[in-house]
């Protein structure tokens, strides 16, 4: 059981939360005369001199709140908690830690940047959602939390929201790109359309606006003509919707224009509000310039759709797979704005870094999984990395950017980018949605293969778990116990397995593959998968499952550009006595 996260009431008050159950939480703890508190002294275990040394006996341990006491308890002494009410705990630290971060960034001069923005917004990743989710779920297995979690639950839906319109933020504050798109060719090709004159008009009543850019205090002159060209351009750019640039786009002339006061009221148009009801005629020429501005911003938005829209239409986009996925290290700071990049499928396991990419949004020294993802750009900058990445490649280097189809229009076809990451992972989350969970005849002939070369299952534990990690026993779900067996075996076995398994859909092509990392059995008739040990876990139903059986020849995979071990292989049958991996 590892060391319950700090948490205080200010992270809770920073929150907003109230959360009474969490609160009410107290714990019996003793004190030696230090200024550190301690839990009271289990007598078996000190006997046997296990523990903290300063353990009170339990007779003098008195009730505290947890909330208040957690950063002054003795490092030694770990504080457990029960089940729903040690993940209600732990996932609260983390929505507060998140919560935290995205203050302390919010005017970082860093987050200005295209790798600023990346790294940030790798902080966040699906498995760590998914982990959220998940304790979330298992908290509320107590009726007594189940407020609590569901006013965090809201709070984590805030945050999230939050943390997405503050890094649409960021990429309106990064540089252009400064590379050929479609958006970027209909501002241009607007430039003299009525609909954008309208906007300097609009500039002309209200005057330049002195405007901050959101993120730190310089300040800057900006007309709303450029204000909406450069919102709607990056927001376009990065792949959104037409009904997305547009709001944006109004978000950020909105801004400027808060700030803005009258100063030329001939540059208004015909008034469309009765006079009558204002105090004076700034108020009126205020409220005019109100209802004015919103309708100009939405014209322009419009025209400059229609010109994206006959520029597009000849344009092409083309699918890249990224490997050593995110873009985060300082060598990234060039392509960086690909994280901005419309996503197509899952992030599948890759390799994992040993230092460098996470860390502190200035630092990037912590370690980290990586992975592997496809996203869409527009077609000459595909091209130009992949140009530009073999001529820079070794002979023995894994590239790093690998071109897909090219497609035009909002997606690529559905198939296209499934297959580009199979080339990086075989199996995908969705491979076993709404099947008949029955094995399919290749599996079971496979799996009758195995029970042939695999060697006979030992009565003793010990030699039973040697034979296994070794590689010599293999364990299939249809004989010797199935599932209970390798949940014998797991609770005692150390080192990297290799699991046989199906993937892909079966309304299309499956085939076999060996994946190496971490297995242990899961909720149900599945098993838990961990590729390299070091990625989050991935759910395998058993009628999926050829075999799984010890890899002690495998080693876990290194950084880019050079991985010490492939994550998987395609399947080859074992022979008898030479089932080595």
């Amino acid at each position: 059981m590892t060391r319950l996260p700090g948490l205080g009431t200010k992270d809770l008050d920073r929150l907003g939360l109230s959360m009474p159950a969490l609160r009410a939480l107290k714990v019996a703890l003793t004190t030696r005369g230090g200024s550190k508190y301690h839990l009271p002294r289990d007598e078996k275990s000190f006997r046997l001199g296990g523990g903290c040394r300063h353990r009170g006996s339990a007779e003098f341990a008195t009730l505290h709140h947890l909330l208040e006491v957690i950063s002054d308890i003795c490092l030694r002494c770990r504080v457990q908690l029960p089940g729903p009410a040690d993940a209600l705990w732990r996932v609260t630290a983390l929505v507060a830690g998140h919560v935290a971060e995205l203050e302390r960034v919010r005017d970082a001069d860093a987050m200005k940047t295209w790798l600023g923005y990346a790294r940030y917004a790798a902080r966040l990743t699906s498995d760590d959602e998914a982990h959220i989710a998940r304790e979330l779920e298992r908290a509320t297995a107590d009726p007594s939390l189940a407020t609590d979690a569901a006013e965090l639950s809201a709070a984590w839906r805030r945050l999230l929201a939050d943390r997405t319109a503050f890094l649409e933020q960021c990429a309106d504050a990064c540089p252009p790109i400064e590379t050929f798109n479609g958006a970027h060719e209909a501002v241009k090709r607007a430039a003299d359309a009525p609909e954008l004159a309208a906007c300097a008009q609009v500039s002309a009543a209200v005057g330049p606006v002195s405007a901050d850019r959101g993120l730190s205090w310089r300040r800057e002159e900006r007309e709303v003509r450029a204000v909406v060209c450069r919102a709607w351009q990056q927001a376009r750019s990065r792949g959104a919707s037409a009904a997305q640039a547009a709001e944006l786009a109004r978000a950020a002339a909105g801004r400027l224009m808060d700030k803005a006061v009258v100063r030329d009221v001939t540059a208004l148009p015909e008034p469309v509000l009765g006079g009558e009801r204002f105090t004076s005629p700034a108020a009126w020429a205020t409220a005019e310039l109100a209802v004015w501005w919103p309708k100009v911003v939405a014209a322009a938005c419009r025209r400059l759709e229609e010109e994206f829209e006959a520029e597009t239409s000849a344009s092409a986009s083309r699918l890249l797979l990224i490997s050593d996925w995110p873009l985060t290290y300082e060598r990234d700071a060039d392509v960086a704005y690909l994280a901005t990049s419309a996503r197509f499928g899952p992030a599948v396991p890759f390799g994992y870094r040993q230092g460098g990419g996470y860390g502190d949004i200035l630092q990037t020294t912590a370690p980290g999984p990586s992975y592997a993802v496809v996203v869409a750009a527009p077609e000459n900058i595909v091209d130009k990395l992949v140009a530009e990445q073999d001529e820079l490649l070794g002979r023995f280097d894994t590239p790093r950017f690998q071109a897909g189809v090219t497609f035009t229009g909002g997606k690529p076809p559905a198939w296209a980018a499934e297959e580009m990451l199979r080339e990086a992972f075989p199996y995908l989350p969705a491979d076993a949605d709404g099947e008949d969970p029955t094995a399919s005849d290749e599996v079971e002939q496979a799996r009758a293969v195995h029970a042939t070369a695999s060697e006979p299952l030992p009565e003793q534990w010990y030699d039973r778990d040697d034979l296994f990690r070794q590689g010599f026993y293999i364990w299939t779900p249809d004989r010797d116990g199935g599932l209970e067996l390798l949940k014998d075996i797991a609770r005692y076995r150390q080192g990297f397995v290799r699991l046989d398994l199906e993937c892909g859909r079966r309304n299309a092509e499956p085939f076999l593959a060996s994946v190496f990392g971490t297995v242990r059995p899961g909720d149900g008739p599945n098993l838990e998968f961990s590729a390299a040990g070091r990625h989050g876990p991935l759910t395998v139903p058993l009628h999926r499952v050829v075999a799984v059986t010890g890899a002690p020849d495998w080693k876990p995979g290194g950084s880019f550009p050079h991985p010490a071990e492939p994550l998987w292989q395609l399947y080859s049958a074992p022979e008898r006595n030479r089932y080595r991996y």
